[in-house]
C-alpha cells in the first residue's frame, strides 16, 4: 500500500472528494463549473498563478494535464528560503524510471517550463526572480538562454531581478566570485517589448544599434553601467518611452554623468542613495543632465549629483527631497520650478528652504498644490513660502521623519501677514502626523482662523504615536472655536 507521502496527487484528490459531504450531482457541477468553461479563459486564469503553481493544476486531470503548456505569463522565484522539489507534475513530464518523485532544482524547473511550451506561442510577460542563490549548477549561461528565449517569443513584459551580489559558479574555478550579467544584443534590438525592469546584477552593455520601437516603461534599480555612453544609446533606441524610473545606490556603477535626454518622456524618478565611500568634494563629481521638453512629472531624491536641468516646458508636478549638501545650487534648482502646478519639498530640501527664504526671489504664481514635510521650528518659514503662492488651492503638511528637537516649544508671535491664497483660493488642507504638541495646535488654529475659503481640513494622527485623548478634544476645540467656516467639513484623525 502507498504510504500518504507518497501517494499519487490525484488519488488523494479524488479521496478527498468521495470524504467530503457532497451528493454525486452537485459533484459533477463542481467539476463542470471549472473544467468546461472555454480554453482561452482557463488559460487565462492560470496566466495570474506563480508558473510554480500553474504547473501543478496538471494533477487534477487528464485534460489539465497539458493545460499549462498554453500559458503565456510565466512568473519564475527563486528566494532564499525557497527548496524547489517536483512532485508528480514534473514525474509525468520527465523521465524517472526509478519511480517515485525525482529532485528538481530551480534551473532545471524553468528550463523544463520553457522546454514544454510550444514555440508558435508567444510570451506576454516573463518576471524572473533570483535572491542569493546558492546553488553550484548555475551561471549566466542559462539567463542568456531564458531571455534569448523571451525575446525570440515576442515577449511584451520583462521583469528581471537578480541580487546585486548573487554568488555566480565560475566553471573555470571551484570557487564563487561576483559579477555582472550582459543581456544579450538581441533584447536591446526586441520589437515586441514594451516594459523592461531590470533590478541587481546587470550590466546595461547595449550594441551600437539600439531599437526598441514599443517600449514605453523603463526600470533601472542597483544596476551598473559599462559607460556614460551606454545609457545614453539605450534611451535614444527607446523612440516612445513614457516613463522611467532610476535608482542608483553607489556611486562607482560606471556612470558619472547621467544623460536624459527624450523628446516624448513624460514621468521620471530618479533617485540616487547616500554612499559611504564617496569623496563627495573631490572624486565623485556626478552630473545629471535632464533634456525632456514633454515631461510632466519629475521625482528626485538625490544625495549625490549636481542637477541640470533645461527644456522642461510641459512639467506639471515636481517631488524633491536633496540633503544639505550644495544649499545654493538646490535653491536655483528649486527656483527653476516656479511654473509648475505641483510642488512636494521633503525634509532636507524644506530645511534648505526655510534658511534661504529670504532670498528666494522666485513666485510660485501657477502652483495649485503645495505638499511640504517640515520641521516643527518651520512652520513660519513655511507660511513665507506659501505667502508666495498666490493660487494655492490643496496645501498639505508633513512632519520630517526624524524628531525636531524644538517640537515642544510654541511657534512664538503668529506671521505678520496672511498668505494671500488664504483669502482667495485656498480650499483643502491636511495635517499629517499630528502629534498634540502646542505648536501644531497653534498653526491649525491660525490656518482654521484666516483660510477664509476653506472646505475641508483633515488632521490625521502619525502612525504610531500615542496621542492623548485630552489632546485630541483640545484641539478639537480650539478648531470649532475658530472663525472657520461653518461650511468647512473638519477631519481629525
Amino acid at each position: 500500500m502507498e504510504s500518504e507521502r507518497g501517494e499519487n496527487p490525484r488519488r488523494k484528490l479524488l479521496k478527498r472528494c468521495d470524504d467530503a459531504d457532497v451528493s454525486g450531482d452537485d459533484q459533477a457541477i463542481l467539476v463542470d463549473r471549472i473544467s468546461h468553461l472555454p480554453e482561452a479563459i482557463l488559460c487565462h486564469i492560470l496566466s495570474f498563478l506563480p508558473t510554480k503553481s500553474a504547473v501543478a493544476t496538471s494533477f487534477l486531470s487528464k485534460s489539465w494535464d497539458r493545460r499549462w503548456t498554453k500559458v503565456t505569463n510565466f512568473d519564475f522565484k527563486d528566494l532564499p528560503w525557497r527548496r524547489w522539489r517536483t512532485t508528480g507534475t514534473e514525474s509525468s513530464l520527465s523521465a524517472n524510471p526509478g519511480g517515485g518523485v525525482p529532485k528538481m532544482d530551480f534551473v532545471g524547473f524553468v528550463n523544463m517550463v520553457l522546454l514544454n511550451q510550444s514555440r508558435e506561442n508567444s510570451i506576454n510577460r516573463f518576471r524572473l526572480q533570483i535572491k542569493n542563490r546558492p546553488f553550484v549548477n548555475f551561471s549566466f549561461i542559462f539567463l542568456n538562454i531564458w531571455v534569448t528565449t523571451a525575446v525570440t517569443r515576442n515577449v511584451r513584459v520583462l521583469d528581471l531581478d537578480l541580487s546585486p551580489h548573487l554568488p555566480l559558479h565560475d566553471d573555470s574555478d571551484d570557487d564563487y566570485h561576483d559579477s555582472e550579467f550582459h543581456l544579450p544584443d538581441a533584447l536591446y534590438n526586441c520589437g515586441t517589448l514594451e516594459v523592461l525592469k531590470l533590478e541587481g546584477a546587470f550590466l546595461i552593455k547595449p550594441p551600437s544599434m539600439v531599437s526598441l520601437p514599443k517600449l514605453t516603461d523603463l526600470e533601472l534599480l542597483s544596476v551598473k553601467f559599462d559607460s556614460d555612453e551606454s545609457f545614453s544609446r539605450l534611451i535614444s533606441g527607446c523612440r516612445m518611452i513614457h516613463s522611467l524610473v532610476m535608482s542608483r545606490d553607489h556611486c562607482n556603477d560606471g556612470m558619472t554623468v547621467c544623460t536624459i535626454s527624450s523628446p516624448v518622456l513624460k514621468l521620471l524618478q530618479y533617485s540616487q542613495d547616500f554612499c559611504q565611500k564617496c569623496d563627495m568634494q573631490a572624486e565623485h563629481h556626478l552630473q545629471l543632465k535632464i533634456d525632456t521638453p514633454a515631461l510632466q512629472r519629475l521625482t528626485l531624491f538625490d544625495f549625490l549629483t549636481e542637477v541640470i536641468v533645461r527644456g522642461l516646458t510641459s512639467l506639471d508636478e515636481v517631488n524633491l527631497e536633496i540633503p544639505y549638501i550644495q544649499p545654493e545650487k538646490t535653491v536655483r534648482l528649486i527656483q527653476a520650478f516656479d511654473y509648475v502646478n505641483s510642488l512636494a519639498l521633503y525634509d532636507s530640501t524644506m530645511r534648505i528652504v526655510s534658511k534661504a527664504i529670504n532670498t528666494l526671489s522666485s513666485s510660485f504664481d501657477k502652483l495649485t498644490k503645495l505638499a511640504a514635510r517640515v520641521e516643527c521650528c518651520q512652520f513660519s518659514h513655511l507660511m513665507s513660502l506659501i505667502d508666495r503662492c498666490a493660487t494655492l488651492k490643496s496645501l498639505q503638511i508633513g512632519k520630517c521623519r526624524v524628531l525636531c528637537p524644538h517640537h515642544d516649544k510654541s511657534l512664538g508671535d503668529p506671521p505678520r501677514r496672511i498668505p494671500k491664497c488664504f483669502l482667495s483660493s485656498l480650499t483643502h488642507v491636511s495635517f499629517l502626523d499630528f502629534e498634540g504638541h502646542e505648536n501644531e495646535m497653534a498653526l491649525l488654529r491660525f490656518i482654521a482662523d484666516h483660510a477664509s475659503r476653506l472646505t475641508t481640513l483633515n488632521v490625521r494622527r502619525r502612525e504610531g504615536y500615542v496621542v492623548p485623548e485630552e489632546k485630541m478634544h483640545l484641539l478639537e476645540q480650539r478648531l470649532s472655536s475658530s472663525a472657520v467656516s461653518p461650511t468647512c467639513a473638519i477631519s481629525i484623525s
